[in-house]
């Protein structure tokens, strides 16, 4: 099996056209939101013309040989749901662990194609005769939003990062995401981080780094914080409090409030120092290009 040529954007022109198309559309020609930074990744508005055409894309004989999933984000709200949900729709090995490091190693070895098509790295079953793996998520927007750690912006650099670490050949990827009927593609698109102005970009990531510096400050005072919390009355009157004690935003506050107790622990406090410092590190470079 050939390696699939993944510079080739006939996938996405494909799509673009098909949903440009007054017939099925009724309105003007609206691409999918795309971000340069992961060219597997676009935001289409979902519902069922969106499904028709990537499925009538993935069974044209005049592209690579295609396997294609739908997955529900509503499915996908916490992280034990989303290792779930994305495993069973990939169909993950009889060993997969069902936590994030499982899902990495799997998720990887599903890319790589070298012995047989997608899943023939698993080696519990023939691997599936494709090039092409294309993942319809819908109702993209909720996808990890009960999470503080591994929210929607870190699964994506997540799914990137595994994607650029595997070896040739590899799996064509292509992830369709799709908001909620209420959820704009702008909304959705900030909220996974596509933001690919070099200023849009740094700002972005300075909101990050607001939150997760907030973040740190509670775990390194959490006896002082719950103790703050028990003495105060009504949201106004917490938020205010735990505000003055950490000297932090009222968005860093409100991220801190959010956080769940099981949150409240050194494993935690370790990978936001670590992700904090990657943060750091990707503002400095887009900053730089702004100037």
């Amino acid at each position: 099996m050939g390696a699939p040529n993944e510079v080739d954007s006939s996938f996405w022109d494909r799509l673009d056209e098909k949903l440009s198309r007054p017939a099925l559309q009724g309105t003007a020609p609206s691409p999918g939101v795309a971000d340069p930074r992961f060219p597997w990744l676009r935001i289409y508005d979902g519902g069922p013309t969106l499904r028709s055409a990537v499925t009538a894309i993935a069974e044209d004989p005049g592209q690579p040989p295609t396997h294609s999933v739908l997955i529900q984000g509503k499915r996908c709200q916490s992280l034990l749901e989303f290792c779930n949900t994305w495993g069973d729709a990939l169909e993950f090995p009889r060993y997969y662990g069902r936590n994030i490091d499982a899902f990495e190693e799997c998720f990887r070895d599903l890319l790589n194609i070298s012995e047989g098509g997608i899943g023939s790295q698993f080696r519990d079953r023939p691997g599936r005769q494709v090039e092409r793996l294309v993942v319809a998520v819908a109702d993209a927007d909720l996808v990890l939003q009960d999470e503080d750690l591994i929210g929607p912006e870190r699964i994506v650099e997540i799914i990137d990062w595994l994607r650029s670490h595997v070896d040739s050949p590899r799996c064509d990827l292509k992830i369709v995401y799709s908001p909620s009927h209420d959820v704009s593609r702008d909304a959705l698109r900030k909220q996974i981080g596509m933001t690919s102005a070099p200023a849009e970009r740094a700002k972005y990531l300075e909101h990050r780094i607001e939150i997760l510096e907030a973040r740190i400050a509670a775990l390194e005072r959490r006896s002082e914080l719950f103790d703050t919390v028990d003495r105060t009355i009504g949201n106004a009157e917490t938020h205010a409090a735990v505000q003055d004690l950490l000297r932090t935003s009222p968005t860093g506050t409100d991220a801190v409030l959010s956080m769940p107790v099981t949150s409240f622990n050194t494993s935690h406090q370790r990978a936001y120092r670590r992700l904090l410092d990657e943060l750091r590190s990707e503002h400095t470079k887009a900053q730089a290009l702004t100037e």
